[in-house]
């Protein structure tokens, strides 16, 4: 791996930047900008709650209510890149407490949580060389007039790690009073949608090369090889795909028999945040049901394995629900026109009614399901063909000001993330914060 932090600074636009210029022509974080604002919105141990505002609990929390210390906490980022394979560039979080670890000489393996973001298809990426290209459709037929001329690539890497997801900051705050100790990778994906890191041995490769790099950065010199410990991973809306593959390509959890190891010594959390494995509601029903049963197979090789599932499909959430009777020991619903709302006008204008919502858990905890219906947001992008294509509601929850986007896709990992990672192996974390 390669640190290409400096090389990604100056691609930065000014609304996606947490790089900063550093001495001696390096580029260092910037922690405000790393960790922007001074408050997230995140959810309760529970999301659905009928005596909450729209029924959820998600609400904002200031960093210093719960003691986070921004300037101290927010760790270090670098921007790398591999010299070979189709996903080269990477965005690495590391906070303060595996770096004291590394720099100590400890972390016997370095833990790490993988998000996958959605593929990159659009017309808009194929004309933009990967990885520090730009955007040259000047024509405006496919691509939006803010992408031309940009480094799309940077930009999505910078939304994923911080500025518009909110990544790090969900870390800080997932379990109250301790600090994550795992490190965050975001790979950019090509046009071929992280082709060369959905078999187990390639992408433990890739951890391990990052693992090496974050050692070396904290103690210069070292030739250790650095193993890399427990895996958390994370896929949101069409990454979907990467788990159990779709149209030809394969997905990690079809190695499950060839790489055992991986999935009973390292993989120990999946998070499906409102994954979309197909266009028509047949197609992603006869992927989603061998990926759930792959998913509980898996549970059978490693007791400590986890499952979250974060979804508007009903279809999903039925599968979750029935596929394994017994699972769920722990399930409520809520009628979403019933609960007091943030914006009680909307109850009068004519449109959908919200819906309801659905949350269930295992008796150990493990494994959980979410649904809320599209009807339940203002807008819902349906994330088909068409990205135009979504579902409107006029009655429904707008979430624009806690979190500068409206579409109710998006607010599941960008509101639930810090619930996956709450209900996370309490040792992905040390603590506590003082």
């Amino acid at each position: 791996m390669r640190d290409v932090t400096a090389v990604v600074e100056p691609l930065q636009e000014a609304w996606a930047k947490i790089f900063v210029p550093g001495p001696g022509g390096t580029a260092v974080v910037d922690p405000d900008r790393l960790v922007p604002s001074d408050k997230i919105a995140v959810a309760g141990w529970h999301v659905l709650d009928r005596s909450s505002p729209d029924g959820v609990t998600v609400t904002p929390v200031k960093y210093a209510d719960i003691h986070l210390d921004r300037a101290k906490e927010a760790g270090k980022v670098w921007a790398l890149e591999r010299d070979s394979g189709d996903t080269r560039l990477f965005f690495v979080w590391a906070p303060p407490a595996l770096l004291s670890e590394l720099a100590a000489g400890g972390a016997s393996g370095v833990d790490v949580h993988v998000l996958f973001h959605p593929p990159t298809y659009e017309t808009c990426y194929r004309n933009t060389p990967y990885w520090n290209g730009r955007c040259r459709d000047w024509h405006g037929k496919s691509c939006s007039a803010d992408m031309q001329d940009q480094h799309l690539y940077v930009r999505l890497g910078l939304r994923y790690t911080a500025v518009d997801f909110l990544a790090i900051a969900h870390h800080l705050v997932a379990q109250r009073g301790r600090k994550p100790r795992m490190a965050y990778v975001l790979p950019v994906a090509d046009n071929r949608d992280f082709a060369d890191l959905t078999r187990p041995d390639q992408l433990m490769n890739v951890l391990g090369e990052i693992a090496n790099f974050l050692r070396a950065a904290v103690r210069p010199g070292t030739q250790a090889q650095t193993p890399v410990g427990k895996v958390m991973l994370s896929a949101y809306s069409r990454s979907g795909t990467r788990l159990l593959g779709d149209g030809g390509k394969m997905g990690l959890f079809q190695h499950l028999d060839s790489h055992k190891d991986f999935f009973a010594r390292h993989l120990i959390q999946v998070n499906a945040f409102d994954i979309n494995l197909a266009d028509k509601p047949k197609q992603r029903m006869e992927t989603f049901v061998p990926l759930w049963a792959a998913v509980l197979r898996w549970r059978g090789l490693n007791r400590a394995a986890r499952a979250f599932v974060y979804t508007a499909y009903a279809d999903h959430l039925a599968h979750v629900l029935t596929a394994r009777p017994g699972l769920f020991t722990e399930r409520q619903e809520v009628n979403l026109e019933e609960v007091p709302w943030s914006d009680e006008t909307l109850r009068a204008p004519k449109g959908p009614v919200r819906g309801r919502g659905v949350e269930a858990y295992g008796d150990d905890g493990k494994v959980g399901v979410l649904h809320l219906p599209p009807t339940f947001f203002q807008e819902y992008i349906r994330n088909g063909p068409d990205p135009r294509d979504f579902v409107g509601n006029v009655r429904g929850m707008e979430h624009r000001p806690a979190h500068g986007h409206g579409h109710g896709h998006g607010w599941f990992m960008r509101s639930l993330m810090s619930h996956a990672l709450g209900h996370g192996d309490p040792s992905l974390f040390a603590g506590p914060r003082t």
